[in-house]
C-alpha cells in the first residue's frame, strides 16, 4: 500500500490523500489497519467538537472519472466494510479511522484489474451556515491474478517446480 501527503479543507485536514492496494486477492478480507498497519487520520482544524461520517463511493457516484486511465470504476462500494461509520473528534484534535475491511468477491471479471473508489469523509455537525464540508480521498485497488489451476499446479509438480 502507499500513501501520499494530507488533503486539507476547510474543518478538516485528513491523512493521507489516497490510498493504493496491490495484490488483493478475491475472497480475502483485508483490514487496511492490521495487514497493511494503515489508518485514515481525521483531524478537527475547527472551534468545535465534530462528528465525521465516513462513506464509500464510486468514481460515478462521486461525479468524477477514474483519475488515472488504466483504472476501472470500481463496480460496486459493497467491497468496502466499515465496522462503524462515524467518528467524533474534539475541536483541534485528531481522529483514526481504522476498522474499514476489504472484500473483493470471486468472480473470473475481477482478476488482475485496476479500480478506483473513494472514500468520503463529511464533517455532519456542526453544520456551519450553508457550507457541507467534506474530502474524498480516491482509493486505488489493484486485484491479484489468477491462481493457477489444479492441473497447472500438479504438472509443475510432476515437473519438479514448486
Amino acid at each position: 500500500m502507499w500513501c501520499c501527503s494530507t488533503a486539507l479543507y476547510a474543518g478538516v485536514l485528513c491523512n493521507p490523500s489516497s490510498i493504493r492496494m496491490f495484490s488483493i486477492s478475491q475472497g480475502e478480507v483485508v483490514s487496511l489497519n492490521q495487514r497493511r498497519g494503515y489508518a485514515i487520520e481525521v483531524k478537527n482544524t475547527g472551534g468545535k467538537d465534530s462528528v465525521y461520517n465516513i462513506s464509500f463511493l464510486t468514481c460515478k457516484k462521486a461525479g468524477r472519472e477514474p483519475r488515472l486511465t488504466y483504472y476501472e470504476d470500481i463496480p460496486t462500494t459493497d467491497w468496502f466494510i466499515p465496522k462503524s461509520t462515524e467518528i467524533v473528534v474534539p475541536a483541534g484534535g485528531v481522529g483514526y479511522v481504522k476498522d474499514v475491511y476489504v472484500k473483493i468477491p470471486k468472480n473470473k471479471k475481477y482478476y488482475s484489474k485496476k479500480f478506483q473508489g473513494y472514500a468520503k469523509v463529511e464533517q455532519i455537525s456542526p453544520r456551519e451556515g450553508m457550507f457541507n464540508v467534506e474530502v474524498l480521498i480516491p482509493i486505488f485497488i489493484n486485484t491479484g491474478p489468477k491462481p493457477p489451476s489444479l492441473w497447472n499446479k500438479f504438472l509443475g509438480i510432476f515437473r519438479g517446480k514448486k
